[in-house]
């Protein structure tokens, strides 16, 4: 059972309970609430001995406390969008009018996590081809070889110049903007970014950039977080009730079973209309 902590800046603190660095401490049976009165060096030298002390896994907390919370136990706003790739891409679809099985998908991939190569499994299955562009071509050339079936087309590349001239649909894992910038890109691609929020400057780009995903939550959930749904991301809420270390078959069961759907997509410059989409070829 992984101990998770909640935590979010007090809206009624008084000026006493400032001064004094209060947390409001409050215990269940598998999670914490930690209101914090302010943000003063004192209070976030005592929220930490309290995260120690509980033996917190997980931190859920709003966005202006992250900064004092070890990213080794804190839960991101896109942890969820790895779970969602492909119900990613079929709102996408739906709106475009397309098939799948007619579209060729393209991976960005570096790092050979297991949750990535369960999604490349997955999605290899719905699309024409599969196009994996790495910097460890063989690396991943030993995986290709160990976990695809042999009717399963797979090209693996890194070249800079061909290899995502004419890719429509992107899913990139672990790339920066500074290496996706080296690549001649599709001018009219569709990426779907991970790890990292990218923002293609290039004046010649003229498709579109995912960063994130927007979620509608049951009733039932909205009730069990109460005010911490004022406070805190809901993406980040409902994957504290997520255990990450699962794989990704059971995790999108999880999801599917909480009835969690895609609201909209979320760009560098906020929503992502489903006009935007549409304009695509």
């Amino acid at each position: 059972m992984k101990m998770v902590g909640y935590i979010f800046l007090s809206n009624r603190a008084r000026w006493w309970e400032k001064k004094l660095n209060i947390i409001i401490t409050t215990k269940f049976k598998e999670y914490y609430i930690y209101e914090i009165s302010n943000l003063n060096r004192r209070c976030v030298e005592k929220l930490r001995k309290l995260i120690k002390k509980d033996n917190i896994k997980q931190v859920a907390c709003e966005e202006e406390i992250q900064q004092y919370v070890d990213k080794k136990i804190l839960i991101d706003e896109k942890d969820i969008i790895k779970y969602l790739i492909l119900e990613i891409l079929e709102y996408i679809f739906e709106i475009q009018g397309k098939k799948m099985e007619q579209e060729d998908i393209y991976f960005l991939i570096n790092k050979d996590e297991d949750i990535y190569l369960e999604n490349i499994k997955t999605l290899s299955e719905k699309f024409k081809t599969t196009n994996i562009i790495t910097e460890e071509l063989s690396k991943f050339q030993k995986i290709v070889e160990n976990i695809f079936e042999e009717e399963t087309t797979i090209y693996l590349s890194n070249n800079k110049r061909k290899s995502l001239r004419r890719a429509k649909y992107i899913v990139n894992f672990d790339y920066g903007i500074g290496e996706i910038e080296k690549y001649n890109i599709n001018r009219t691609a569709i990426l779907i970014n991970i790890e990292q929020k990218v923002k293609i400057e290039s004046m010649a780009f003229e498709g579109i950039s995912i960063n994130n995903v927007n979620i509608q939550i049951p009733d039932e959930l909205i009730e069990h977080f109460g005010r911490m749904m004022e406070k805190i991301n809901k993406n980040i809420l409902y994957m504290s009730l997520v255990n990450q270390k699962q794989e990704l078959a059971r995790i999108k069961d999880r999801i599917k079973e909480d009835n969690i759907h895609i609201l909209n997509l979320i760009g560098d410059k906020g929503i992502i209309s489903q006009e935007e989409f549409k304009r695509i070829p």
